[in-house]
């Protein structure tokens, strides 16, 4: 066979329809925690129980706040068990938490 006689390539891209997406930008979330350990005995926690090392923590205003989560020993706790003000984190619950089981108050603002 010569040269001229093999066909050219031939290439057959599949059509693409352009569509125009828009995207919103998201609101900027800001996550404070405050982290601090059970002695088994409070009932209530202040910004002076917080574990240092993890920087400047406190328990912030609920009305500031746009969701609090509250963890104890890595259980997320319902909200009818705790109550949260500026500076204080106070346990309804009968029983409190165990000595020695970690605390933490995750508070979102959005």
């Amino acid at each position: 066979m010569k040269k001229k006689d093999i066909p050219k390539p031939y290439l057959n891209y599949p059509a693409v329809f352009s569509t125009e997406i828009r995207t919103f930008i998201p609101a900027p979330v800001k996550c404070f925690e405050f982290y601090t350990i059970s002695d088994g005995l409070k009932r209530e926690y202040s910004n002076n129980d917080a574990l240092k090392g993890y920087g400047n923590q406190k328990i912030l205003d609920p009305s500031k706040t746009s969701f609090n989560n509250l963890f104890v020993n890595g259980i997320l706790q319902p909200k009818v068990s705790y109550k949260v003000k500026e500076g204080s984190l106070f346990f309804i619950t009968e029983d409190l938490p165990p000595a020695g089981v970690p605390i933490i108050l995750q508070m979102i603002v959005v």
